[in-house]
């Protein structure tokens, strides 16, 4: 959900006609940009679901998500381009208001956050190939809630929070064939998240169990190719 062209053409645009969201999935392709261009947007994202545990049945919460994105293009010269980028590429959270039920003691409520920061520079080798290369500098956030289990039938919520900041590089090709092929590639390094925060237990007999919290999660690299084809002007 980078902008409203790449979901209106899904997510199909590695290879296309450049604009500033490009920064997103192959910024090697800036280098079409002449110079300064701004771009903003958001995606509002919406799901349902029904899920069956042990029997019962219950709805998760109907939430909305706004999904912000920000992008700034500067041709330095004929060569040379710049640009930054603020994006979402990983999120997601469900909650369930009946915290009674069967699943309550495994989840009721979660939320993955986070936010992405791309500074970006990219050089036209040739007319044809460009070249692109950029940091991506990552906010996450995690959040769990569920009854954690005190011994027969009492249970308590408890809720864990964390995050962290992670940095991974990114690099990009876009190559011209002709005025109707286009070719484009980008690569993603994994990025390492080690998370610290907090956990705490609502009833206060757990409460020796409340402390600081950590661990780590990898999210995995992105490797992305495309082609394009233009069969007229038009």
């Amino acid at each position: 959900e980078f902008s409203a062209r790449g979901n209106a053409m899904g997510g199909a645009v590695l290879a296309g006609e450049a604009e500033p969201a490009s920064i997103a999935l192959n910024p090697a392709l800036i280098t079409d940009l002449k110079g300064s261009q701004l771009q903003l947007g958001a995606t509002l994202v919406t799901a349902r679901a029904r899920v069956t545990y042990d029997g019962q049945t219950t709805d998760p919460e109907h939430a909305f998500w706004v999904l912000p994105n920000f992008y700034y293009t500067q041709q330095i010269n004929e060569d040379w381009y710049a640009g930054i980028g603020m994006f979402t590429r990983f999120g997601l959270s469900n909650e369930y208001d009946d915290r009674t039920w069967a699943g309550a003691k495994n989840i009721y409520e979660v939320g993955v956050t986070s936010v992405s920061v791309q500074p970006t520079v990219a050089y036209k080798v040739t007319d044809r190939l460009s070249a692109a290369a950029g940091a991506e500098i990552m906010y996450f956030d995690f959040m769990e809630g569920k009854r954690q289990p005190l011994g027969g039938p009492v249970y308590t919520d408890m809720k864990i929070e964390g995050d962290s900041v992670g940095v991974s590089p990114m690099i990009a090709l876009a190559y011209k064939a002709n005025d109707k092929v286009n070719f484009g590639t980008s690569f993603r390094f994994r990025t390492k998240q080690a998370l610290e925060g907090t956990v705490e237990y609502y009833n206060p007999a757990a409460a020796a169990l409340n402390g600081d919290v950590s661990g780590d999660i990898t999210l995995p690299a992105q490797l992305a190719m495309g082609v394009s084809y233009k069969p007229t002007d038009d």
